[in-house]
């Protein structure tokens, strides 16, 4: 076997020693982390909340970003399941949320895990993930509307607005709108390779209507309130609806020029 620094691959008859195989081991991992080396920490891709029935809430495989590190979810969970699901009180609001789990070590490799769990109280260690309310023995999502700050942008300092909240709430307006903005492509070129816009972008565009939001970036993130959340995605929905192309009109030098020359033929006439 020979790994090179954009391909592995093995070869008919080589031996295969302990360092090929670690080699080999750590190579996906090195090429993850090297995509995404520049984003933000966030969800990368997956880890999607779907509600099959009442009594039924799956979230599905995917990875994100936290502290740097990047942890991997191969399996999907379903929240009714899990082993502290029949410790949650009734009537309560909840944070599901990513803890990490003690680094283990294998062989040369260190693995960081997290495990999901239901927190009242969330810490630094932990990353927020949904915001859910508890009653009647069924869990529900609040307003349907993930936190905003939970996706992963190219964008290191910023933070991510959800795809899903792009594709339900904003993508409707854009595609009735006849002369759209050329920032309206960018919106929608995000949901088509379904990735999160980041608050900068958006802050630009609510400049472009004048419409200032009130939530600064840190209260959002650490308020994580759904109400907050919507008043977010209201304010983005209402620029995209005024935002339009402005058109520019070009008077034609003709009819001036026309109106001169029969001004002269007029003159010479008279004289």
């Amino acid at each position: 076997m020979i790994v090179q620094r954009d391909v592995v691959r093995f070869e008919k008859g080589s031996v295969l020693q302990k360092e090929m195989l670690e080699s080999l081991y750590n190579y996906p991992r090195v090429i993850c982390e090297s995509f995404y080396s520049n984003y933000s920490d966030g969800i990368l891709y997956g880890l999607e909340c779907i509600e099959e029935d009442e009594q039924r809430h799956r979230i599905t495989a995917g990875a994100l970003k936290y502290k740097g590190n990047i942890y991997i979810s191969s399996e999907s969970v379903v929240l009714e399941e899990m082993s502290d699901y029949q410790n949650l009180t009734d009537s309560q609001m909840y944070y599901l949320c990513f803890k990490e789990r003690q680094v283990e070590s294998t062989y040369s490799r260190d693995v960081y895990n997290l495990d999901l769990s239901f927190e009242i109280a969330p810490n630094d260690n932990m990353f927020c993930y949904k915001y859910l309310k508890y009653q009647l023995n069924r869990i529900s999502i609040l307003d349907n509307v993930e936190i905003c700050g939970l996706y992963s942008v190219a964008e290191p300092d910023s933070f991510g607005i959800p795809v899903t909240i792009i594709k339900n709430e904003i993508m409707p307006v854009l595609l009735k709108k006849d002369n759209k903005h050329p920032l309206d492509f960018i919106i929608m070129n995000s949901v088509y390779e379904h990735k999160a816009l980041s608050y900068d972008f958006v802050n630009m565009y609510l400049s472009e209507t004048d419409n200032e939001l009130n939530t600064e970036f840190n209260d959002l993130i650490n308020n994580r309130s759904p109400k907050r959340v919507r008043e977010f995605v209201n304010a983005f929905k209402k620029s995209a609806e005024k935002l339009k192309m402005s058109s520019t009109v070009i008077m034609s030098s003709n009819e001036p020029l026309q109106s001169n020359k029969k001004e002269e033929r007029s003159h010479g006439r008279m004289l």
